[in-house]
């Protein structure tokens, strides 16, 4: 377990970065080096050092990486490293927090992980991308769907919910970005088919349930005592 330079996290493996580029001139030596975990590392190269990777040599460092956890005695230890790692302290999150903040305001840093991604994801095979997307497509259908609905419908999950959302919409940029975001949606939607789709939502089930609330609501609203006023209306006298 080593710190990590920039952030000053623990971590059981760090990356080697030469300070100034082997490309530009830069030598191996100690000065010019300096230990960094893979979030800094990427954060020092603004997410380009994925990009100069070649599909070839990723496909390489994935065999290597799937015969190392092939191996029995490997995945015990990394597993107890795991284990053995100490949690990120309150200071460390808001630093790295501060951090990514600062580099995602950045057009080009945003473009240039957009890049990057696009083309890892297009050097996937057909399971491959199977693969990655079959645990997303299993928690929107089934018992894993109900049991998230449940756990956003109680009382804490609302309660952080308003709190975060709160937050957000007290910042003027944030509502602003919203508001045009939506706008620019209801100028593209198709609003036929929009209309389709809800017409198309509202089941017998559905419409049972919503006759049932509006009608507790007309109830409620029938036991509240009667306005008594306390001095004449204005245009009364």
């Amino acid at each position: 377990m080593a710190k990590c330079a920039d952030c000053g996290i623990e971590r059981p493996y760090l990356h080697t970065h030469h300070i100034v580029p082997r490309s530009k001139g830069g030598t191996d030596d100690p000065s010019n080096l300096v230990k960094l975990c893979a979030n800094c590392h990427e954060n020092r190269h603004g997410g380009s050092f994925h990009l100069a990777v070649s599909n070839q040599s990723r496909r390489s460092h994935s065999d290597r990486l799937k015969r190392l956890w092939a191996d029995a005695e490997f995945r015990a230890r990394m597993s107890q490293s795991f284990r053995n790692r100490k949690p990120r302290s309150a200071e460390a999150l808001a630093k790295q927090s501060i951090k990514e903040k600062a580099l995602w305001l950045d057009p080009e840093y945003r473009a240039k992980q957009s890049a990057s991604r696009k083309m890892a994801w297009a050097s996937l095979s057909a399971e491959a991308r199977a693969a990655r997307l079959r645990p997303m497509l299993e928690t929107l259908t089934g018992e894993k769907l109900a049991n998230n609905r449940r756990l956003a419908a109680s009382p804490e999950a609302r309660a952080r919910r308003g709190v975060i959302s709160k937050r957000l919409w007290a910042d003027d940029d944030f509502r602003k970005k919203t508001l045009l975001a939506q706008r620019m949606g209801m100028a593209k939607m198709d609003r036929k088919a929009m209309g389709a789709h809800i017409s198309a939502s509202w089941t017998p089930e559905r419409r049972a349930a919503q006759a049932e609330r509006m009608k507790k609501v007309r109830q409620n609203r029938t036991k509240r005592p009667p306005l008594i006023l306390t001095a004449p209306l204005p245009w009364s006298e």
